[in-house]
Formats: C-alpha cells, sequence, structure tokens
C-alpha cells in the first residue's frame, strides 16, 4: 500500500513563515442556510486577433450577490461591464514597451475601470516576461483584467454593498504584477472603511510541500488519515509577511460530499475572530448538487463575466470586414499573418 510522504508546505519566499502539519489544524463545522449577503467577482478575456505588435481582446469583468439562496440584484446597475482591451506596441528611450487602452461597450460609471497610464509595462518587466523573452501581448491584456476585477471590488465596496456583506473574488488575494497591489490596496482600504469582508477563492494552486506533492492535496489526505469529518477547515499553513500578498490563508472542503479541497484566504487586516463565521457562509453557498463544495455564486460569476467563442467569432467578422471596406486590410493582413501560422496548421 502506498503512504506518500506528506512533508510540510513549502514556500520560496522567505517572507513567508511555513508550519508544519498537523491534525490539530482541522476543525469540523456546521453549515447551516443561512441569509447573509455574499458577493462574487470574476472576470474573461480572449483575443480577438492578434499580431506581434497590436492585440484586441474582448474583457469583461462581472459579479453577482447571494442573500442565502436566493440571488439579488441591484436595481439600476448592471451585473457586468464590458470593454475591448488594445494592446500595442510601443518605443520610449530606445525601449520597447506595451500599453493597454480600454475601450468600453458601454460608458462605466467613474473609477469602475482601472486608469490606462496604470497598464503601460515594459517589455521585459520582472512580472510579466516569459523566462528570457520578453513579455507577450496576451499577458499584458491580461493586467488590464486584472486590475479591472480590483477596480470593480472597489466600486462594489463603495456603491453596492452594505456592511457587513462578504466578498469574494475568484482567484487569491496575492497580487503578482507590477502596480497590482496599489489596486488591491484601494480595494482593501474601501473595505476596511466599510466593514466588508473581503476574501478570494482559488480553483487551482501551484504551492507544493517539500517533498514535491500539491500543498492542498498533502492536507486532504492527511485529513483522510485521521478521519476528519466534513465540512472542515485547515488553518494555519503559513504565515505571510508579503505586503503584495496581505492574506490568512485556509485550506476548506466545503461539502460532505466534496472531493475538492480549495485555497481560501480573507484580508489578514480583518478581525480573525469572523473567519469561521465567513467559512460556514460559504460553506452554505456551495451545495449545488452540480458541483457540491464549491459556491454557486462563483459558478454564476464566471457565467455572468465569461467571453464565449461565439461572441468573439462574430466581433471578428465584424471588426475584419469594417476594416476590408476602409481599404487598409492589405497591410493589416501582413501584422497577422507573422502570427496564425499555428491557427491553420491546426486547421488542416
Amino acid at each position: 500500500m502506498l503512504n506518500w510522504e506528506l512533508g510540510k508546505p513549502r514556500f520560496s519566499d522567505p517572507r513567508y513563515y511555513e508550519h508544519s502539519f498537523d491534525v490539530n489544524c482541522f476543525s469540523e463545522f456546521a453549515a447551516p442556510d443561512t441569509s447573509q449577503r455574499i458577493c462574487y467577482v470574476d472576470g474573461g478575456n480572449l483575443s480577438v486577433f492578434s499580431s506581434p505588435s497590436v492585440m484586441l481582446s474582448l474583457t469583461r469583468v462581472g459579479f453577482c450577490i447571494y442573500e442565502g439562496r436566493k440571488k439579488v440584484q441591484p436595481k439600476n446597475f448592471h451585473s457586468n461591464t464590458t470593454f475591448f482591451t488594445i494592446t500595442t506596441s510601443f518605443r520610449k528611450d530606445g525601449d520597447l514597451y506595451f500599453r493597454n487602452e480600454l475601450q468600453p461597450t458601454t460608458e462605466p460609471a467613474p473609477g469602475m475601470l482601472p486608469d490606462e497610464k496604470d497598464l503601460i509595462f515594459y517589455s521585459f518587466d520582472q512580472t510579466l516576461k516569459q523566462g528570457q523573452r520578453m513579455a507577450s501581448l496576451y499577458s499584458i491584456s491580461l493586467a488590464a483584467r486584472a486590475f479591472a476585477e480590483w477596480s470593480l471590488s472597489k466600486y462594489l465596496i463603495e456603491n453596492v454593498l452594505l456592511e457587513e456583506d462578504i466578498l469574494v473574488r475568484d482567484g487569491s488575494l496575492q497580487t503578482t504584477i507590477t502596480g497590482e497591489a496599489d489596486y488591491a490596496n484601494r480595494a482593501y482600504r474601501a473595505a476596511l472603511a466599510n466593514n466588508i469582508r473581503f476574501t478570494g477563492l482559488s480553483k487551482t494552486s501551484t504551492l507544493y510541500t517539500d517533498t514535491g506533492m500539491p500543498l492542498f492535496s498533502a492536507i486532504s489526505i492527511l485529513s483522510k488519515r485521521n478521519h476528519i469529518g466534513l465540512p472542515w477547515y485547515y488553518y494555519p499553513i503559513v504565515d505571510i509577511e508579503a505586503p503584495d500578498h496581505r492574506a490568512r490563508m485556509y485550506a476548506v472542503n466545503l461539502h460532505t460530499k466534496s472531493k475538492h479541497v480549495f485555497r481560501f484566504e480573507i484580508l489578514k487586516d480583518q478581525d480573525p475572530a469572523y473567519d469561521p463565521d465567513i467559512l460556514k457562509v460559504l460553506a452554505a453557498n456551495s451545495k449545488d448538487i452540480a458541483f457540491p463544495g464549491y459556491p454557486y455564486g462563483l459558478i454564476e460569476a464566471d457565467r455572468v463575466a465569461r467571453v464565449r467563442h461565439e461572441e468573439v467569432d462574430s466581433l471578428k467578422i465584424q471588426i475584419l470586414s469594417e476594416i476590408s471596406r476602409l481599404g487598409v486590410w492589405d497591410e493589416l493582413e501582413s501584422f497577422l499573418r507573422a502570427t496564425d501560422a499555428h491557427e491553420f496548421l491546426d486547421s488542416i
């Protein structure tokens, strides 16, 4: 019989102080029905067309609010915001840079989208480059989406949510892109000022133990070896002293029939005494039979924010038709042909 060596949590960053695994860190809890309001935020984007020096993407950020199991929609407020992200290259002081320009499909409320001046990046930005190669246009366009998710969160906190509501973003509270922490900190300040619980749940994780085992798989195995009852949470995993990652990190299994363990984070500046209550609310929102143990609000937020291939294909036809009408297709085609050979081969 295999007996996997779990090891201990391993973080390469010295600002993370790991805790050894301890079965006493598991807490079982009940998930009673609740009327607590919880808001979920997500984003999505797809490329419409691209070349080495220009990319047009369709980007969307959205949210949904649940009061218990009931979805509520704020009056006179759309559940998503859609915009084109135009990513282009330019020269500055002899170096290559990229910029994102945002073109909303409808007029957004002031402050809902990031400032374009914050979406200019050096081509070899350490947080965006790929190994020894410069950053890709795609990674630059994704920065616009990430910043927009933080901007939307701040806007919702200040204009839509109520005191003691919970906000859950799809993903962790760790910021990785140059300038992203500034947007996260603005959202955090708003949350602290308005008494909103700020959290994030990650569907996947690239964290490991020192034996090479996926961290949250190791915690899941530890729970099974010790017959921990579901649902449960595991804490602490690590003490985080990184200013770009202001979080308390939990491992959570949110339903009696769930086989999934997720990474869940809560803004560390907020009172930890509320954490168990937040987890109970999250578990109460994770009873959908289609995916037990995963908050149905995040399923809905994904639906609201998702950019679908069929709408991008339709836009591509419209845009290229207009470009052809303007008589500049021949030059643009030379740009596009620089990157579409793979696509052509895939179609053969």
